[in-house]
């Protein structure tokens, strides 16, 4: 049988998302709501759903919204968040002081034009922050620095939903791949597209894009390294990307997101199998449990789904990260 979260377990989460500890503890005391109490709730939970403590999530990944059609931001499907997204945070810090920029963090790659009538695009490169980094050379890198904040020392546990959709990538021998030996869902279930290689691995530089997390520590030394849209195989289709990890993180350091594109195309958002017209087959993907939200409004500071910039037949690629939880080693 499923156990519920009490209200002690879903008060102590939303209070230490956005407080630090200690004034957390403090409002959930003048609230009723002792650490004794939480932490005995928490150990009958974990005991009876099998998890890890962590309070749950209202299920293994969202489900994708209807193709076509076009969303603000945030999508169009159920309200709130679930209670593990609510957050919870270390005795160190919350979310937002130890990850910082990473929470939330939207990344668009967009066709720079609808000039295309099959499925893959001339690149316009990548849009942060609402700036537009344009290709150049006939290429295209982004790299983000994410630093991770902390008492020096300090080791952290940070939990990820990525959310997307993305070209996929054979990344070679070295990564391990979750869903070895088939092929990752393409529509956003399990086995997902996410692989693990070791630090400082070097992947196929070809047509296809890569999107890689790696993980540094305070001397700047690469200690992890991953991979969003590891695939066996490659082709003129995307990935939908909602799923959760969990990395190990150090503080003074931080998290580098990097995507590289070598010929600066990208495959259409035009479905799990491609081929024109995409109109039909470009996908949204459910951000309602996203927190912070991504921002609405038109292209580059905004973000509408499938679209971006150009219509539903000329949609590109994205990348979103959502920081649901951190926890002290």
């Amino acid at each position: 049988m499923i156990s519920t979260p009490s209200f002690a377990q879903l008060l102590s989460a939303f209070l230490r998302k956005r407080w630090p500890a200690v004034l957390a503890t403090a409002l959930g005391t003048a609230c009723g709501v002792d650490d004794a109490l939480i932490g005995a709730e928490d150990a009958a939970y974990a005991g009876a759903t099998g998890s890890s403590g962590s309070l749950p999530s209202s299920g293994g990944g969202s489900e994708p919204m209807a193709a076509g059609g076009k969303a603000s931001g945030n999508g169009a499907g159920t309200a709130g968040r679930s209670a593990n997204a609510e957050g919870s945070s270390g005795a160190d810090g919350t979310i937002e002081e130890v990850a910082g920029a990473l929470d939330g963090r939207l990344m668009q790659f967009a066709c720079a034009n609808a000039n295309s009538p099959v499925d893959d695009c001339d690149a316009l490169g990548y849009a942060v922050d609402g700036v537009v980094h344009p290709c150049s050379e006939g290429k295209s890198e982004m790299v983000l620095d994410h630093p991770i904040a902390g008492a020096a020392g300090t080791r952290f546990r940070l939990t990820l939903h990525f959310y997307g959709i993305m070209e996929p990538k054979n990344y070679g021998d070295a990564a391990v791949r979750e869903a070895a030996p088939g092929a990752p869902d393409r529509d956003g279930g399990v086995p997902t597209s996410w692989a693990t290689a070791p630090a400082g691995a070097g992947a196929p530089i070809n047509s296809y894009d890569s999107y890689e997390l790696r993980v540094h520590d305070a001397a700047g030394v690469e200690t992890a390294r991953h991979y969003l849209n590891a695939s066996p195989n490659e082709g003129h289709w995307t990935l939908l990307i909602d799923y959760e990890k969990t990395i190990e993180v150090e503080a003074g350091g931080f998290v580098r997101l990097r995507r590289f594109d070598n010929n600066c195309r990208l495959m259409k958002n035009c479905g799990a199998t491609g081929m024109a017209p995409c109109e039909s087959k470009a996908r949204t993907v459910e951000l309602s449990a996203a927190q912070p939200p991504a921002p609405e409004g038109a292209f580059p500071a905004g973000f509408e789904q499938p679209d971006l910039n150009q219509s539903a037949s000329h949609a590109g690629q994205w990348w979103m990260v959502d920081v649901t939880a951190v926890a002290p080693l």
